[in-house]
């Protein structure tokens, strides 16, 4: 990355494929530095360690405990993903899928919310710190986080328990042949949830159990198999499998120019509730 070009602000995503043998038994690092120069200084945002011993993945991820020290997938390819904004200063760093830090986490404080870093990406790195065995990366890419869908405007979500509504936003990319499509839930209770799909919206209304309204209607795509939890948590396709939505009669693959209206349900105490509706035309 040439230092003269690398980016120092907006909102960013980090994305690569990370291979973890059933072999490995060592240490590997994924690092990203906000200040990279031959000889110093190196000052490091991102830290997250596979850690062959434990079998797991482990984040230095701010001044405040990792939110989760998930499994290390073992001999198939899992993404290791960090979302960054820099004009917030802000960041959230993610594996299979579970987000592992904490609120709060920065990019200038960097993994121990001791440094005083500056808001840009200047360096990669996946360090092999030691063995037996080997962690392979692959697909890597860093690219802007363009948000994009429209609201659907009848649906209303109703306040959690956090005193706000969950939101739902979509990002990525619309292309449907790129099948690339990241759907993010936030201001949600700590608790689980997943998301749902239809090819039509505009049934509002509130079910038995439930605090906030469904706004989708007919067949409704319902993503069970990847439950995630937490006060923030995303799905991304190829998971999610653009080209074959789990609809019930029958599959459904996006085509250009098909509309889709995605929500999120989640528990919530005693009850269960509601994000918004976004609707994401496909080209």
């Amino acid at each position: 990355m040439n230092r003269t070009d690398v980016p120092d602000s907006g909102r960013w995503v980090f994305r690569s494929q990370v291979y973890v043998p059933s072999s490995f038994t060592g240490s590997s690092y994924f690092i990203m530095l906000n200040d990279y120069s031959f000889g110093g200084p190196l000052v490091w945002s991102v830290q997250v360690q596979f850690n062959g011993m434990s079998g797991r993945c482990e984040c230095d991820c701010g001044s405040m405990p990792a939110a989760n020290l998930p499994l290390l997938v073992r001999d198939e390819w899992t993404e290791i993903r960090a979302e960054i904004d820099l004009s917030a200063d802000t960041l959230d760093v993610y594996y299979d899928g579970h987000r592992l830090n904490a609120p709060g986490y920065t990019w200038t404080e960097g993994p121990f919310g001791t440094s005083s870093g500056q808001t840009r990406i200047e360096a990669i790195n996946f360090f092999p710190l030691s063995g037996p065995g080997e962690v392979y990366f692959d697909d890597a890419r860093l690219e802007p986080r363009i948000e994009f869908g429209e609201l659907d405007a009848g649906c209303v979500p109703t306040n959690n328990s956090t005193g706000q509504p969950g939101v739902l936003t979509a990002y990525g990319s619309p292309i449907a042949a790129t099948n690339l499509l990241i759907l993010r839930a936030s201001d949600l209770p700590n608790e689980f949830g997943y998301f749902l799909a239809s090819r039509t919206s505009g049934l509002y209304i509130v079910p038995p159990g439930a605090s906030g309204p469904i706004c989708l209607s007919q067949d409704i795509a319902r993503f069970v198999r990847h439950v995630r939890s937490g006060p923030v948590f995303s799905h991304e396709a190829p998971a999610l499998d653009l080209s074959n939505l789990p609809f019930n009669v029958p599959p459904f693959g996006v085509l250009v120019g098909d509309t889709v209206a995605f929500q999120c349900w989640y528990r919530d105490g005693g009850s269960s509730n509601f994000t918004n509706s976004t609707l994401v035309t496909f080209r």
